[in-house]
């Protein structure tokens, strides 16, 4: 093996080589290689840097090794790894609700965790909240992901149902936490569910009163 030649299938560390690439600096060509973490990265790397700078992953161990003390960085490249499994591996549970109905990762986010990790520092990351989407049909993008709590995750999945009041669309917890319901969360689900109230008249009128009948 010479520096300009490395055979493909070769590893390093995590690193596997599969290609060398056109492109070179000096005499030294780039290599495309994969890398075995959960996120299966492809990067390019310079020779040089598999054979003399002891380059062995795409960054994950770097990484690893430097936010080990972190539990928010872990906590966020957690975060990273499931948004990409569940979006590009079909052996994945949850691939099915995800990458099976083509939602996908913006490039910038599928091919760089330090661009994910710090637009997540810059949006309002913290313990306790959640990546979501706030279109739940679009894809992983900056414009379309927020940090929410577990609360606001449950009101924003397909199964959620929405009821359009007085202009504005809901889900029925929302509807319940609005100033202008005057009953509980479930004396609300029962009188739209069971009874068949008029949806605005099971949210404004009170709990032992009865809706008017409309005069023949």
């Amino acid at each position: 093996m010479t520096k300009n030649t490395i055979p493909v299938g070769t590893q390093f560390g995590q690193l596997t080589v599969l290609a060398r690439l056109d492109r070179k600096s000096g005499r030294n060509y780039y290599y495309r290689c994969r890398c075995s973490c959960k996120s299966n990265r492809e990067i390019e790397v310079q020779g040089t840097h598999l054979l003399h700078s002891g380059q062995k992953s795409c960054g994950c161990l770097r990484l690893t090794h430097t936010h080990k003390a972190d539990p928010s960085q872990r906590r966020l490249r957690t975060a990273w790894y499931h948004m990409i499994n569940r979006c590009s591996k079909p052996n994945d549970k949850d691939y099915r609700n995800y990458g099976g109905r083509g939602i996908t990762i913006c490039a910038e986010w599928l091919h760089d965790f330090n661009a994910f990790k710090d637009w997540a520092l810059a949006n309002g990351h913290q313990e306790g909240l959640s990546l979501d989407r706030i279109d739940n049909d679009g894809n992983y993008t900056p414009d379309n992901c927020r940090w929410a709590t577990n609360a606001q995750q449950s009101r924003n999945t397909r199964r959620v149902r929405r009821i359009t009041a007085f202009g504005e669309t809901k889900t029925l917890s929302e509807w319940a936490e609005d100033p202008r319901c005057q009953v509980s969360y479930s004396i609300l689900h029962q009188r739209i569910t069971t009874l068949g109230w008029d949806f605005e008249a099971a949210l404004l009128i009170g709990k032992h009163e009865r809706p008017r009948l409309k005069a023949a």
